[in-house]
């Protein structure tokens, strides 16, 4: 038995209980008379604390052991009977946590269990799936796959079998994971309203309860247990820009010259399949890239960076180095007879290697070097579900243009075992980690080539914990209305379940989008965690200026305001790194006390101070939004509304509906060509009456691993009679930000009788300190070296 854990033994299976340091609460079961070593080591998670426990009978129910854990957050109570099974939780002050009951493992692997639930409990999270946000009343397969182009399958790239329970009347929120790699079933009532159903083929059964009250709550802890998204590099912040494909170096230089030429702002250009050598990763084709060491100097002379995709399939060629080296150390997928592992992806025949592999995931890091030592920024990992078919049918192109064999027979396919040990076990047993083993590879490639410098790693597959490791994207979307709806659905999902840096493909992946539709879709996408534009050759282009010089327009301007948010959107990633808090969130994130939020899922709370209402819907030039409880400005006119309420808002194609919670001390910046270009302004601080409320600022070199932060608190106060205050506490850490000139914007006061600095008057004008009016709101200038200030409003008589 493990410290912290109590051994479990049942007829013909046994099992383990254990409780985590955060009241967190974990079940294994599993048919025979061991368990298997657990994965977490693989999959490369961090160190999950557990608390000393005390077993004893219990003396009120016969047959029931009792389980007392003082040591862990909410000192959880736990009453377990063998015959019929049902493990009760409760917390400290006795409130009901969860309920699992019918658990039953399977003589080779797997089983199933069922959660206690009521049905006014609302279902959120299960990683990538399209539809409604709350997942009630739906049975969800969870098998990464490489479906149809689309966002409206169910089971899509990434599987993630994680719920976010929500009880709005009961103000409770609490999160169930069945911890598997394998494919896994989660029914959320569907059969029986009064019970989640959770199963999974392989393996133990391996189930977690997270307490909350609060969804935050809830998130902290499972991303406590499963690892919390990867600070990402400031340029990765940025707009990235790709296609399928930019065919040639002289094509991308003139990108990045047409992007600057035309003032917008971006940071990355993708290359995707077609900078290879027939489709060989990890090499050039020198007749289309000749240089592409020379290629990424005048990218990086623009403040562009370039990110390089590579896929998991190696082209089956004794010429290869890479395949005959794989062959030659054993290191790819086997299929049942012991050979390889055989199925045909854009290389033609290919090899897959075995990621669960630590000594196959340190040669395909090395690997890396022929894009790391030209240049290359950033790794871009697709097809690693994996995708693969059994036969194609390719005309002049070398493109598959038919697969008439479908998807391979991954069955068939067979691997190492993710805890490690000689035997091989079938593919499919840990099939949803191989996404998030090959980008943790990329991840260990790019902090071996550049020690101390924060990789950036973008994904389309993986599994819970994969954002230790890679950013996320929805995958091969189409250029329709119906697709830009679910992205928002889509990424509050994934949002909910752990991953803080994800985006869909701005404009569509397949297809047209009209001026109208990537207009709308540039609005919410110049929003989105991770920023890129993205199309499939075959169709029109979807760069900016595609559409027409006014969707240019708007697009210069979406892309502007994510400049400007720049230091709040670091500042959402620094919180999500410390404590699993989403960039995006949804709206009963932050008002979970309210029963209309949790029914909003075409809007989204941008941390908890902005909230975007995009328009989703064609020739729609104005829409509804749901304002939750509190003081709201609009974020173009300052006009002020009192939530809870309902209103029609106007919005003509040039404007997304914004609006600035009040408390709000919202950090911004000046807006530039990329992240890494001087700043006109460092520092904008932009102040919502109508509450108190505080933000923490923090700032670093935006480059630097586990380098130095500092931290600056802002506290909004709103006093009586209309005063305003905004304190900027003295700056905390190690970071040297140095001395600048700070605007504090106060919206929607009006003119105002005196502005006060430290409780001195402030002159009108333009000097440092000076104040301003402007269209209701007052602009004031200060200069800052990390002290205390406190600036206040008074207002007019």
């Amino acid at each position: 038995m493990r410290s912290g854990a109590i051994a479990l033994r049942f007829d013909g299976a046994v099992g383990e209980l254990a409780v985590a340091l955060d009241g967190s609460v974990r079940l294994r079961l599993a048919a025979g008379d061991a368990l298997a070593p657990e994965p977490a080591e693989a999959l490369g998670r961090p160190a999950w604390p557990l608390a000393s426990i005390d077993a004893r009978a219990h003396a009120g129910g016969e047959g029931e052991v009792a389980i007392a854990c003082g040591a862990a957050e909410n000192a959880p109570r736990i009453a377990l009977r063998a015959d019929p099974f049902e493990v009760r939780i409760e917390t400290r002050d006795g409130a009901e946590l969860a309920t699992l009951v019918d658990a039953r493992v399977g003589a080779s692997g797997g089983g199933a269990i069922a959660l206690a639930t009521r049905p006014r409990e609302h279902v959120f999270g299960l990683g990538e799936k399209s539809g409604a946000m709350d997942r009630r009343g739906r049975a969800s397969v969870l098998r990464n796959q490489d479906p149809e182009i689309g966002l409206g399958a169910d089971a899509l790239y990434v599987s993630i079998p994680f719920a976010l329970l929500h009880d709005v009347a009961a103000r409770r929120a609490r999160g169930v994971l069945l911890d598997a790699t394998c494919a896994s079933f989660v029914d959320a009532g569907a059969r029986d309203p009064e019970r989640i159903e959770l199963a999974c083929g392989f393996g133990a059964l391996d189930v977690v309860v997270y307490p909350g009250p609060a969804p935050a709550d809830v998130l902290r802890r499972f991303t406590a247990h499963v690892g919390r998204s990867a600070l990402p590099p400031r340029w990765a912040l940025g707009h990235h820009q790709s296609r399928w494909s930019y065919a040639s170096q002289r094509e991308v230089q003139a990108l990045a010259r047409a992007f600057r030429a035309r003032g917008i702002p971006t940071d990355a250009i993708h290359l995707d399949i077609d900078h290879m050598r027939g489709y060989r990763v990890f090499t050039w084709n020198e007749r289309r890239f000749p240089d592409p060491a020379a290629m990424t100097r005048e990218l990086a002379a623009h403040g562009i960076r370039a990110v390089a995709i590579t896929d998991p399939g190696v082209k089956v060629d004794e010429a290869f180095a890479l395949f005959r080296e794989g062959r030659e150390r054993d290191y790819f997928l086997r299929d049942e007879g012991g050979g390889r592992f055989p199925l045909r992806v854009w290389p033609g025949d290919a090899a897959l290697p075995d990621f669960g592999r630590a000594d196959v995931r340190a040669w395909w890091a090395r690997n890396h070097a022929p894009l790391l030592d030209v240049g290359v920024a950033g790794i871009w990992v697709d097809m690693n579900e994996p995708a693969g078919w059994k036969r194609d049918v390719r005309f002049g192109t070398g493109i598959p243009l038919l697969r008439p064999g479908g998807e391979a027979d991954f069955a068939r396919a067979t691997q190492r075992a993710l805890a490690g040990g000689e035997g091989d076990v079938p593919h499919e047993s840990v099939r949803n980690a191989y996404g998030l083993s090959q980008a943790r590879a990329s991840r260990a490639a790019l902090l071996d080539a550049r020690p101390g410098e924060r990789p950036f790693v973008l994904s389309r597959s993986g599994c819970q914990g994969v954002q230790r490791f890679a950013a996320l994207w929805t995958g091969d979307s189409l250029s329709r209305w119906d697709d830009l709806r679910e992205s928002v659905r889509m990424l509050l999902g994934l949002s909910v379940s752990g991953v803080a840096f994800c985006g869909a493909d701005i404009g569509g992946f397949a297809g047209r989008a009209t001026p109208e539709l990537f207009a709308r879709w540039m609005q919410i996408g110049a929003l989105y965690p991770f920023a890129r534009t993205h199309s499939m050759w075959g169709a029109g282009r979807q760069e900016p200026w595609s559409f027409g010089r006014r969707v240019e327009t708007i697009a210069r301007r979406a892309l502007a305001l994510r400049m400007q948010l720049l230091p709040y959107l670091s500042s959402l990633f620094h919180e999500a790194a410390r404590s699993g808090a989403p960039v995006w969130r949804p709206l009963f994130f932050e008002f979970p006390d309210d029963g209309e939020s949790v029914f909003c899922e075409d809007q989204v709370m941008i941390g908890p101070w902005l909230l975007a209402a995009p328009v989703l819907e064609r020739g729609a030039r104005e829409r509804d939004v749901y304002l939750p409880p509190g003081v709201w400005l609009d974020w173009y006119d300052d006009a002020r509304h009192v939530g809870p309420k309902r209103l029609r808002v106007a919005a003509p194609l040039d404007r997304i509906p914004l609006f600035l919670r009040g408390g709000a001390a919202l950090p911004m910046q000046s807006a530039e060509l990329s992240t890494g270009a001087p700043l006109r302004e460092p520092l904008v601080v932009e102040v919502a009456p109508g509450a108190d409320g505080q933000t923490v600022l923090y700032e670093d070199d935006g480059a630097t691993e586990d380098g130095p932060v500092t931290r600056t608190r802002l506290r909004v106060r709103d006093r009586a009679a209309g005063r305003l205050r905004l304190e900027i506490a003295r700056r905390e850490g190690d970071f040297d930000v140095g001395e600048r000139v700070v605007r504090v914007c106060f919206r929607g006061v009006g003119r105002p009788e005196a502005v006060r600095l430290g409780g001195e008057p402030v002159p009108r004008g333009h000097d440092v300190p000076s104040y301003r009016v402007d269209a209701g709101r007052v602009h004031v200038r200060l200069r800052d070296a990390g002290e205390v200030h406190a600036v206040e409003i008074e207002p007019a008589p």
